[in-house]
């Protein structure tokens, strides 16, 4: 299965690809600004590309020919996240999306980053 793994280079995103570096899947990894956090071994089922989640246009050659997404991109530890939550969490996945032909994917993020969350909500 071809995998494009979102958010790479952040922490739970570098994890989930040393754990899945196994070989079992072809990773392509989509970086942005931040580097990988270590050096990924050369392996002919793990590659890097590049784009901006918020340019539809440069997603175009990282979906291309992916069969799951998996979307671990997010902004930490910035104040006023309901001013950002939904960009980076709606608006960007839908951009992968629609960019690939890809029909399964995951989001994953922090449940302790959504605005609507109140301060009593022990979930």
């Amino acid at each position: 299965m071809d995998v494009l793994i979102v958010g790479a280079s952040g922490n739970l995103g570098s994890h989930l690809v040393k754990h899945l570096s196994t070989g079992l899947n072809r990773l392509r990894l989509l970086l942005h600004e931040r580097p990988l956090p270590y050096e990924i071994e050369t392996s002919p089922d793990i590659s890097v590309a590049y784009g901006d989640l918020d340019n539809p246009a440069s997603l175009q050659a990282p979906t291309k020919d992916i069969d799951c997404i998996i979307y671990l991109a997010g902004v930490l530890f910035r104040p006023r996240p309901e001013t950002f939550l939904h960009r980076t969490n709606t608006v960007y996945v839908q951009n992968n999306c629609r960019c690939g032909s890809c029909e399964r994917g995951a989001e994953i993020h922090s449940r302790k980053l959504s605005p609507r969350r109140r301060d009593n909500d022990t979930r």
